[in-house]
């Protein structure tokens, strides 16, 4: 994935994560993470489509 998808994805994550009550520069991802823990389905399903496993886990590790 190009990089200014990825980034379009992030700021998109942090916009509804937002509006949704989440902490500033906190993506949603980290969020579902650090409330559900990475094995949740979200979890599992984002890092199917990001090619990246442990995307959640890292998008928490970074918030932290």
């Amino acid at each position: 994935m190009g990089c200014s998808m990825r980034a379009f994805f992030c700021a998109t994550s942090i916009i509804i994560n937002r509006a949704f009550g989440g902490l500033p520069g906190e993506t949603l991802c980290a969020r579902i993470a650090a409330k559900h823990g990475t094995d949740c389905l979200f979890c599992r399903l984002v890092g199917l489509l990001m090619l990246e496993p442990d995307h959640c886990a890292n998008q928490f590790l970074d918030v932290e």
